[in-house]
């Protein structure tokens, strides 16, 4: 899973499938850390916070880039 986009206020957006593990691991423990790494200058960055899912359309659709892959 790859990072969707980052908003004005900081949030950290991420596109999943609705029957995706990730989400039923964040149903039961919003909780999450996020791990981004750039290997060629061995920079890593840790990011812990809560999740949370939206099933609203119109917010999904707005922050969808596709690419050729969307599958929502």
């Amino acid at each position: 899973m790859g990072l969707q986009e980052t908003d004005e206020n900081g949030n950290l957006w991420f596109i999943s499938s609705e029957a995706s593990n990730k989400n039923f691991e964040i149903k039961d423990d919003k909780r999450v850390q996020l791990l981004f790494m750039n290997n060629s200058d061995s920079e890593y960055l840790s990011i812990f916070g809560d999740a949370v899912i939206y099933k609203d359309r119109s917010t999904i659709e707005e922050k969808m880039v596709c690419n050729g892959k969307c599958m929502v």
